[in-house]
């Protein structure tokens, strides 16, 4: 027996040809399925994507189910609006599908954070760029089907907005890496999360949060560097971490430790600590530019720090609180 779902992505996510009609494996809740891209149309007399396979035979939703779209011509670069999900359960069907059910939502949500890790930029915000659609609201639905009699689960997720911006669209790889870290529960380490959330405030005018944010990205950042390069016994290596308890003391500490970062002390002096100090204690109000700038240096340095190692095991509620706080 077949358990199924659809998620929806109602305002799409941007991805090339190479990403479409292909199978992924995903992990929910410790429960195996596949996931499946829909089809371009290989005649390209249409712009919308065509059906999975998985539903072909099915009436229903052949007709209201919107995959997505195709923008580019000949590339076949398209806005994936819709995937499907499917488990082939030999027992304990109820339990199973409720099993996936229980966690599909936190399952798909995490999946629009390892998105946006990978554009660097926050696919949940309406508020900033070029929108490709309408808003909308993330939906999931579940499935089970036995017997020709459908039972229907439907739930929401976080709104999900997404942008058209002159990076790279998502490989065939990158797209799998997601897929692959979204079922390991690996999602974006937590200084990229206030990164993220920098970019947003910075375009929303808001510059105070857009620095505060940036810094204490990077603070983050310096801290997990310090705990995994300090060679130390713990009870001494908590004890030099209380002596270094600031942004520029834990910069110091690493030039200490040989470990390079890539710009230079006045860099981070001039454009990113003495910017928050005074934002923090004199209620400074930085402009646009001084904000952009401690941005762009966060997001190197972050880039240099992790390289191609952005993300980090999330463990459930850790995970789910760290969303709500800084979403």
């Amino acid at each position: 027996m077949q358990i199924w779902g659809i998620i929806h992505f109602e305002n799409g996510i941007p991805i090339s040809k190479e990403c479409l009609d292909k199978k992924y494996d995903v992990r929910i809740n410790g429960v195996f399925g596949t996931l499946k891209t829909p089809a371009i149309n290989k005649t390209f007399e249409m712009e919308k994507l065509a059906n999975p396979f998985l539903f072909m035979e099915n009436r229903e939703f052949n007709e209201t189910v919107n995959w997505g779209r195709t923008f580019s011509w000949p590339s076949g670069d398209s806005i994936l609006e819709a995937c499907t999900l499917c488990f082939d359960i030999s027992e304990d069907v109820d339990e199973i599908g409720q099993k996936i059910f229980d966690k599909l939502g936190d399952w798909a949500s995490l999946l629009v954070d390892n998105f946006s890790l990978a554009y660097l930029t926050d696919l949940r915000d309406p508020s900033r760029g070029k929108r490709i659609n309408v808003n909308g609201v993330g939906k999931y639905g579940l499935h089970k089907r036995m017997d020709d009699v459908a039972v229907h689960f439907v739930g929401k997720i976080e709104q999900i907005h997404i942008y058209i911006k002159s990076d790279p669209l998502l490989s065939y790889q990158a797209f799998y890496s997601i897929i692959n870290n979204t079922s390991g529960l690996l999602g974006p380490r937590l200084c990229y999360y206030y990164l993220l959330d920098s970019e947003r405030a910075i375009h929303d005018g808001n510059f105070r949060k857009g620095i505060l944010d940036a810094a204490t990205a990077l603070e983050l950042a310096f801290a997990e560097t310090i705990q995994q390069k300090l060679a130390v016994e713990k009870s001494l290596k908590d004890y030099i971490e209380k002596q270094h308890d600031s942004l520029s003391k834990k910069r110091m500490l690493l030039k200490n430790m040989n470990v390079k970062i890539p710009l230079t002390d006045k860099d981070y002096q001039d454009k990113i600590e003495i910017f928050r100090n005074r934002t923090i204690h004199g209620g400074y109000n930085p402009t646009f530019i001084e904000a952009r700038n401690c941005f762009q240096i966060v997001k190197e340095t972050l880039e240099y720090l992790y390289k191609s190692d952005r993300t980090k095991l999330i463990l459930g509620k850790d995970y789910v609180e760290n969303i709500n706080r800084i979403f």
